[in-house]
């Protein structure tokens, strides 16, 4: 009786040390996939740092980029605003000289640009004819008469 006791307990310790075996297995498997799941994890966070790394480098650049257009822009602006003023002073200058050599002035619309007079022309290239479009002639003969 006392050995069936012994026989009986040591039977039920055995199946307990075998079910904390078991479970023992089960809770180092599962704590192997847990390190698993840890390892993927920290991967796919840096590479989700690595990229919003790039985001961040890339939205920078933008930035300078439109910072750049923008200076680039008012320069622009300020090109054309300097560009219209000289026109404007250039168109001055024109309706001054017509006034000189007996252009009309005082028009209400803006002077019209005509081919200069051979006469002025004739000034500046003495012994020479320029051609409507500004090409020199060599005087062939008697020179022309220019209406002066």
């Amino acid at each position: 009786m006392v050995s069936d006791k012994v026989e009986e307990s040591l039977k039920h310790v055995f199946i307990q040390v075998e079910q904390m075996q078991k479970s023992l297995e089960l809770i180092v498997a599962k704590t192997g996939d847990v390190n698993s799941l840890v390892n993927e994890i920290t991967a796919a966070s840096r590479e989700q740092s690595q990229g919003i790394e790039q985001v961040n480098i890339a939205v920078s650049q933008m930035d300078k980029l439109t910072q750049t257009n923008a200076a680039s822009a008012e320069e622009g602006a300020s090109a054309s605003e300097e560009l219209n003023a000289q026109a404007i002073s250039l168109r001055e200058a024109v309706t001054d000289l017509l006034a000189l050599v007996g252009g009309k002035t005082g028009d209400a619309a803006p002077p019209r640009m005509s081919l200069p007079n051979r006469s002025i022309l004739s000034l500046r290239h003495p012994g020479k004819t320029l051609s409507p479009c500004g090409h020199n002639r060599e005087h062939m003969g008697s020179p022309r008469s220019s209406g002066t």
